[in-house]
């Protein structure tokens, strides 16, 4: 009677037990799957990928390809203050176009800013020529055409003198002479002294304005 009794309390206990691992293998399945669902979820993952972008900087965009032919023309935007480089930056049409030219001009000059003095670099600033409204777009004309002696010395420069002077005027003309350009204007450089060149600047009806700084001695 005792064995008896035994067996069985040892038959409930295996029972038990077999039961237990059973409930425990079900709630790691439901958890697994659950799992499974919100990594599958297309709401999980979008605010995932939606958390991740919000942390990692956006592109600005490719510059445009008459600003890739200006630069290839006569160079990146540099602080060398010395031959010449291309500057493109989304304006507002109501931005005065010569206070962001001096900018540039200014960044282009570097330390050398400093260390002539502002008055030796500002002292030659002035405009030279201005594309009137209607007129016929052509900038390899239009700079040939200006009769400042200052900014005039600089003009063969960036036209014949320029190493692939084919390519650099085709590139002139893609970035002055197309339709959207509604303002056009040039400045003659220099630090009053061996230093001198010519600025360049065009914007665009939608804002995209490119500026061509040249200095040489």
């Amino acid at each position: 009677m005792l064995w008896e009794l035994s067996k069985k309390g040892r038959i409930t206990q295996i029972k038990a037990t077999i039961l237990l691992t059973f409930l425990l293998m079900m709630l790691v399945s439901t958890s697994c799957t659950s799992r499974n669902s919100i990594d599958n979820d297309p709401v999980s993952v979008s605010k995932e990928e939606t958390m991740k972008n919000s942390q990692t900087p956006q592109p600005i965009g490719n510059k445009p390809e008459y600003v890739l032919l200006m630069e290839a023309a006569y160079g990146a935007p540099s602080q060398s203050g010395f031959g010449s480089a291309v500057f493109f930056e989304q304006l507002e049409l109501n931005q005065e176009l010569e206070k962001v030219a001096l900018q540039k001009y200014k960044y282009f000059v570097g330390e050398l800013w400093d260390r002539y003095g502002e008055d030796a670099w500002i002292g030659p600033w002035k405009e030279v020529y201005a594309r009137k409204s209607g007129m016929k777009k052509d900038i390899v004309a239009e700079l040939q055409g200006i009769k400042d002696r200052d900014a005039s010395i600089s003009v063969p420069m960036i036209l014949d003198v320029v190493e692939n002077a084919e390519a650099a005027r085709h590139a002139l003309s893609a970035a002055y002479d197309d339709e959207t350009v509604v303002e056009l204007r040039a400045y003659n450089l220099g630090d009053g002294g061996a230093m001198s060149g010519i600025l360049v600047a065009g914007r665009r009806s939608n804002g995209e304005t490119i500026f061509l700084v040249f200095l040489l001695d």
